[in-house]
């Protein structure tokens, strides 16, 4: 239909059928897409609160295993230092060590169990212990060694000290990755690093000489 305003004149066409038809399609489109929507937030609910629950007891199982695994090492210092009390300072000031050298602290502990009993024997303290724990822990990481290669060796350093002599395997792992502690320790002992093996074997690497 035309209408005239003042001296302008415009058309407008209107299909009510076709206008009302499109209405219809545009409601029936939003509807689906609506009902698409609620059935996507319907499966999604359950599984997010599945994934929730499942994270927070994942959450809660390594914080109690984590828990279990602090006491354990906890107790290994408690009897490797005869004394609750001497065992509580030990052990924080293992966990110390093992922040200063981001070395393992179930490693340091290893070390620290197995030494101090020979430095006890050799008339050392609690603290000669430690002293010497972070020492090797820090030669440790001065040598490049991976986290694994230093637990590895550290474990191993400290069963040769349990036992009383550095051979063998222990003695190889040392050899092999911790270049900067075997050479200091060969120059402690005023030999060429090549002779620590020959020493090893001999039996001469005790914890006395070491």
């Amino acid at each position: 239909m035309a209408e005239k305003v003042g001296e302008l004149y415009y058309s407008v066409s209107l299909d009510t059928g076709e206008m009302i038809a499109n209405q219809r399609r545009v409601s029936a489109e939003l509807g689906k897409t609506t009902k698409e929507l609620d059935s996507f937030r319907a499966r999604l609910t359950p599984v997010a609160a599945g994934v929730a629950i499942l994270a927070a007891a994942l959450m809660t199982l390594k914080a109690a295993k984590l828990a279990d695994e602090f006491r354990l090492l906890s107790s290994r210092v408690e009897i490797a230092t005869g004394s609750v009390e001497a065992g509580s300072v030990a052990f924080g000031a293992l966990v110390a060590i093992s922040q200063r050298t981001s070395t393992s602290l179930s490693a340091n502990i290893t070390l620290f169990t197995r030494l101090n009993s020979s430095m006890q024997a050799m008339g050392g303290t609690q603290e000669d212990t430690l002293r010497l724990t972070e020492l090797v822990a820090k030669a440790m990481r001065v040598s490049g060694a991976s986290v694994q290669e230093t637990a590895s060796t550290m474990r191993q350093f400290g069963q040769a000290m349990g036992k009383g002599q550095l051979n063998g395997d222990e003695l190889t792992s040392l050899m092999e990755n911790s270049e900067y502690l075997a050479r200091k320790l060969a120059q402690g002992l005023g030999v060429p690093v090549g002779a620590l093996k020959d020493l090893g074997e001999q039996g001469k690497l005790t914890s006395d000489a070491i």
